[in-house]
């Protein structure tokens, strides 16, 4: 009676291929969680970047009309670009404007962007009343 000690060249096949299998698994979720995280920062980059206009670029409520004005971020934001578009919504007496507001950047798989709607009132926005005093609770 002979006892052989080892594996069959049939059970290391196996067994590299089953290793082979869950490399090739791990690999490809790795590189899908590194392609997320890298358009999650993008987009996240592109949302800082609307606050960055508000303060830079921001809207003249003395002589809101139907616009459309665009321009680049400076460094470290170069690949970045915006547009502004302002549009009159129902009538004219009532000054109140849309504003479209985009962020675009070239991505390694093509352009992307992000958009911003907003609406605005200028008396009220003249006012500076977009807190509604009456509703809000005094803190100690």
């Amino acid at each position: 009676m002979s006892t052989r000690k080892g594996f069959t060249l049939v059970e290391a096949m196996l067994a590299m291929v089953i290793v082979t299998t869950g490399l090739s698994v791990l690999y490809t979720a790795a590189a899908r969680s590194i392609a997320i995280g890298k358009k999650a920062k993008e987009y996240e980059v592109a949302r800082n970047l609307f606050a960055i206009l508000e303060y830079e670029e921001p809207i003249q409520l003395d002589d809101v009309d139907d616009d459309r004005e665009s321009g680049r971020f400076d460094n470290p934001y170069r690949d970045y670009k915006w547009t502004r578009t302002i549009t009159e919504y129902g009538e004219e007496s009532d000054e109140l404007f849309v504003i479209e507001t985009k962020v675009q950047w070239k991505s390694f798989n093509g352009t992307k962007e992000e958009t911003l709607i907003s609406l605005l009132h200028v008396p009220t926005a003249k006012r500076g009343g977009f807190i509604d005093e009456s509703a809000t609770a005094d803190f100690p």
